[in-house]
């Protein structure tokens, strides 16, 4: 090898060595950069998963911490109900059946407008423990109102009921008795307009209550009430009724739905109502119900019926026979069985209590 060409090589040596170490450098410096950026996307990563189950956790413990506070009361109330119940047993041991009106109850209360056929309106109401108070002197306010008096020897739905007409608007609670004699008390300044009468009642079906209160006040309208522990014994109650019966419940805590009328007012806006007047509104109430079953609203709900068969259903429902049907729509009866027949097939039911059922909830 010549001596220019060993000269060259070392030159080329020479050159070399700082391009190397420069590439080194900026290798390791690529390399930390890259650590130093995996490190931080590692801490933040760290720090949201950290921070996601700090979340969870925190969740979780205000739902479990919630779901403690639900146990803490259900057993709370739990506690209170057995408490409660077994206050109300010693009661009723120690004092009789009587002394379970003090314990505030939840009841069924039915207005009795009419007995043939059976009509009445009901809702659900709580007994009030403790007792009604007598208004003696009326207010320039309840002197545009419709004086009524309550008959029941339960203090507790005896105030019940007094609360409901109080919150009905034209009608004010006066007073209310134990019994039917006590109704003698009441005088011509007292001016009843309406009289509500527990059925149950010693001397209520009897001479008692017109001697003391019918032969005095003749206009004064009297409808009978009746409580029971739930509707199904009211339904049970009326299951035997000769001419039918017509139940609607009312809105909660709406006693008069049934007199919402303008028409018994007087020219000064102040109810009046008569046996007669009792008896249109009535009438005219449950007659309403009644006609919405044949409504556009029924017939969509039953689009598969025919016009004839909407018309036996609605004939149907309000208690007509099958010989009854076939005088109103002019029609022999074996044409009413063949209807009838159609009808069941097509509501899915097997007689004409479930068909009336099913016709009537929709």
């Amino acid at each position: 090898m010549s001596i220019r060409t060993r000269l060259l090589l070392l030159f080329l040596s020479l050159s070399l060595i700082p391009l190397a170490a420069v590439g080194g450098l900026a290798l390791w410096q690529t390399r930390s950069l890259g650590m130093q950026i995996a490190e931080e996307n590692h801490e933040a990563l760290v720090a949201r998963e950290r921070a996601y189950l700090d979340e969870t956790v925190a969740g979780a413990a205000v739902r479990f911490g919630e779901h403690l506070i639900q146990i803490d009361r259900a057993l709370h109330d739990q506690a209170q109900a057995a408490e409660q119940a077994l206050e109300v047993y010693r009661c009723v041991v120690g004092e009789g059946w009587e002394a379970a009106a003090r314990f505030r109850r939840e009841l069924t209360l039915a207005l009795i407008w009419a007995g043939s056929p059976f009509c009445c309106t009901y809702l659900t109401i709580h007994s009030l423990p403790g007792k009604t108070k007598r208004t003696s002197k009326r207010s320039k306010t309840d002197a545009e109102n419709l004086n009524v008096f309550v008959v029941d020897p339960d203090s507790s739905v005896a105030a019940s009921v007094q609360k409901l007409v109080n919150q009905a608007e034209r009608f004010c609670c006066r007073g209310t008795f134990a019994d039917i004699d006590s109704l003698g008390s009441l005088g011509r300044e007292d001016e009843p307009g309406l009289l509500l009468v527990n059925r149950g009642m010693p001397g209520f079906s009897g001479e008692e209550l017109d001697h003391v209160f019918k032969r005095k006040f003749p206009d004064c309208p009297v409808v009978p009430f009746a409580t029971f522990e739930d509707s199904e014994q009211l339904f049970d109650s009326t299951a035997g009724s000769l001419h039918g019966y017509f139940l609607n419940r009312t809105p909660t805590g709406e006693l008069f739905h049934l007199l919402e009328d303008e028409s018994v007012a007087d020219a000064n806006g102040r109810p009046r109502l008569n046996p007669a007047t009792i008896d249109r509104l009535v009438r005219r109430y449950f007659k309403n119900q009644i006609d919405t079953l044949a409504t556009d609203r029924v017939e969509e709900a039953f689009p598969h019926l025919t016009p004839r068969e909407h018309e036996v259903m609605t004939h149907l429902s309000r208690g007509a026979l099958d010989k009854e049907i076939a005088d109103l729509l002019s029609i022999s009866i074996w044409t009413v069985h063949n209807h009838l027949k159609n009808i069941y097939e097509k509501l899915g039911v097997q007689n004409r209590t479930e068909a009336v059922m099913e016709y009537l909830q929709k």
